[in-house]
Order: C-alpha cells, then sequence, then structure tokens
C-alpha cells in the first residue's frame, strides 16, 4: 500500500489573481469576450492549482455548470482566482471565480463559481493518490464540507454510456 502523503493547505495551491487581458481574438460577434475562451483560460488555472497541490500532472475530470452573469470586453482585464476545496483519493475540487477589471477597479462578476474537478496522474497515466486539504480558515472549512456535498450528488448522475 502507498504511503500516505502529507495533508496541505489551501494556501499552498491557491491562485490570488491571474490576469489577462483581453482582445479581439478572445471577443464573439456582440464584441464580449467568448465564453469557450473564459472557460479555457480558468481550465489551465485551476489545473495548476491541482498541479501545485498534487505535485502530479493533472487533466480534467469535470467542469460543473457556470452561469456568464456579465459580459466582458476589449480592453478590460479578466482575473482568475482559484482554490482546492476538498480532495479525496485521487480526484481534487478547484473552485474558480472569473470577474473583469478596467484599470484596477473590479467592474463586474463575469461568472458564477465555476468547480472543476481534476484527477492527479501517475508516470504511467493512470490515477494517483494526492494529498489531504487541510482547511484552516472558517471559509477553507465551510468549502472543505460543501465539497462533500457537491461530490456526493455527482456521484448520483449516472455515467453516459
Amino acid at each position: 500500500m502507498p504511503k500516505k502523503l502529507a495533508p496541505k493547505r489551501v494556501s499552498e495551491s491557491r491562485v490570488d489573481r491571474h490576469a489577462i487581458s483581453l482582445s479581439p481574438q478572445n471577443m464573439n460577434y456582440r464584441n464580449t469576450v467568448q465564453g469557450a475562451f473564459i472557460l479555457a483560460k480558468a481550465d489551465e488555472v485551476g489545473g495548476d492549482v491541482a498541479k501545485k497541490h498534487s505535485g502530479r500532472e493533472c487533466v480534467t475530470c469535470r467542469v460543473d455548470s457556470t452561469d456568464f452573469l456579465a459580459p466582458a470586453y476589449q480592453g478590460e482585464t479578466l482575473v482568475f482566482r482559484a482554490w482546492i476545496n476538498r480532495s479525496w483519493t485521487s480526484s481534487m475540487e478547484i473552485e474558480m471565480e472569473v470577474y473583469a477589471e478596467k484599470l484596477g477597479k473590479v467592474l463586474r462578476r463575469v461568472t458564477s463559481p465555476i468547480y472543476f474537478t481534476f484527477v492527479a496522474l501517475d508516470r504511467r497515466g493512470k490515477s494517483t493518490r494526492v494529498p489531504e486539504v487541510l482547511p484552516e480558515t472558517d471559509d477553507e472549512k465551510k468549502r472543505f464540507k460543501e465539497a462533500d456535498r457537491r461530490r456526493q450528488r455527482r456521484l448520483l448522475i449516472p455515467a453516459l454510456e
């Protein structure tokens, strides 16, 4: 049996600010940022958090639904914040916030929270153990408990055949 990994604090892998300036190639026909662009960048940032927490290469297993609450425009900056809520055997729930700002002023929330599930892989590409999450703050402890409830709901959804 593999030895147990030491737990890690949320702060050890958290990304507090990953900023991307929006340019014409990121826009849709209405001159607002493409939703697919936001999700692709969120997946990259979430993957960074998962990799930092696990110390392994990670793949996206699931993206829970998200709502685009307000548009972001060319010339604005998208800001991504991400952290791990909880880990299980080989999977991790990463939460993400995305908002727009212009010249340092937060303009509006662009998305609702996005929850990703990542799985850590060993050198052979098989799922492998990850460290437990050690929540410290009241907020982290609340998110830790909520993550388990979301996971239980996800497990009730049958896999597509």
